[in-house]
């Protein structure tokens, strides 16, 4: 896994994408989960707001969404910068467990997505 980052205790280090923001699945290196803990919130931010659809973001633990209901997935609203949600299905993480990001529709520049524990 090269270019993999390592998450540590009290917190997964982020997620980040510079520059414009394009569809895609793994779009940034994976998360490796180093202890046991609990996801308890997602929050994003964007450096400029998005324009026109929403920016829809989905995390994945070892390649399956967190959010079983896809509706609760993270969105940034147009017009916004930042979101954050509680609404997740599966939150047990497990040292060895991977973490990816997928951008299911985008919109702004340069994201941030904090994985709160």
């Amino acid at each position: 896994l090269s270019g993999a980052t390592v998450a540590g205790v009290g917190g997964l280090t982020p997620f980040s994408v510079y520059g414009p923001l394009v569809t895609g699945t793994n779009v940034t290196p994976p998360l490796i989960v180093e202890d046991t803990t609990t996801l308890r919130s997602i929050s994003a931010v964007l450096f400029s707001p998005v324009s026109g659809a929403s920016l829809v973001l989905d995390i994945n633990k070892n390649f399956t969404t967190v959010f079983t209901n896809q509706a609760t997935r993270l969105s940034i609203l147009g017009g916004g910068t930042y979101a954050s949600t509680a609404s997740i299905a599966v939150t047990a993480l497990a040292p060895g467990n991977l973490l990816t990001l997928d951008l299911d529709n985008v919109g702004g520049t340069t994201l941030t997505v904090l994985l709160e524990t």
